[in-house]
């Protein structure tokens, strides 16, 4: 889940109202697109699936496409710079234990949300994983909810809870810095900044240790955006489709409440 600043976030959310969600037709000038999942672009090898769609029409698409332009300046020149060096400098076993730390801060959050969706069984594993990883885990440098007593992470966010109570996706969205998105993502992007642990803390802390969970989570696959742009003809319509195929996927496939 990558954190934002919720007055930006508000904003960019509220544009969206104005906008009317269009079904999903497919444009007279425009051919399906592979499936690929919203989590694809952290894979180094990228399968489709046996799912397609056709493309949805793109109701902001002028607003989208210059922040699009304008996110991958930013990706080019700094992000991607910045997560090689990162990669570079910190070595691996520091960077999980890093990433261990971030991901029991954010295990209550999911806890909540896999309440919310009526999945008592994961919102009951998720608060052992953080309280296992808190104590044994030394504040969650290391993993022993995992390694020690299995208990898999079962990350979940507020898009998912709101696609759960039947909450549509509304147009097609790309925020600054974060990237492909629409109205509903945007609106769990900031119900999860404003509901985060890290949120305990005063400003700017709090936003600087979000930037920093997103850097950390995201530095390893920034190379592999460069890639895709590079090889891709079309480059916005192509990670518009790779977030777009993804979410209708997740929709028509949706993972089933457990019974508690």
């Amino acid at each position: 889940m990558s954190p934002k600043t919720p007055s930006l976030s508000l904003l960019l959310f509220l544009s969206c109202l104005v906008a009317v969600e269009v079904p999903g037709q497919p444009a007279p000038d425009q051919q399906s697109s592979p499936d690929l999942s919203s989590d694809a672009l952290r894979q180094t090898d990228l399968e489709p699936t046996v799912v397609e769609y056709p493309e949805e029409e793109d109701t902001l698409r002028p607003f989208n496409k210059a922040i699009f332009a304008f996110n991958h300046v930013t990706r080019r020149f700094a992000i991607t710079p910045l997560s090689k060096g990162y990669r570079r400098i910190v070595p691996e076993p520091a960077r999980k234990s890093i990433g261990n730390v971030f991901d029991t801060a954010q295990a209550p959050l999911s806890a909540l949300h896999h309440g919310l969706q009526g999945n008592g069984r994961k919102s009951l594993s998720s608060l052992k994983r953080f309280g296992i990883n808190l104590t044994l885990g030394v504040a969650g440098v290391f993993d022993p909810a995992t390694q020690r007593f299995g208990i898999q992470k079962t990350d979940t966010d507020f898009d998912a809870t709101l696609r759960q109570y039947g909450m549509g996706r509304g147009p097609y969205l790309v925020i600054p810095f974060i990237g492909a998105s629409d109205c509903r993502d945007t609106l769990g992007l900031i119900g999860d900044s404003l509901l985060h642990p890290f949120s305990i803390f005063d400003r700017p802390l709090s936003t600087q240790l979000k930037v920093t969970d997103a850097f950390q989570e995201n530095a390893p696959f920034a190379e592999n955006y460069m890639e895709l742009y590079r090889e891709t003809e079309d480059p916005y319509r192509f990670f518009r489709n790779f977030y777009e195929q993804g979410q209708r996927r997740d929709e028509d496939y949706p993972t089933e409440p457990e019974q508690n």
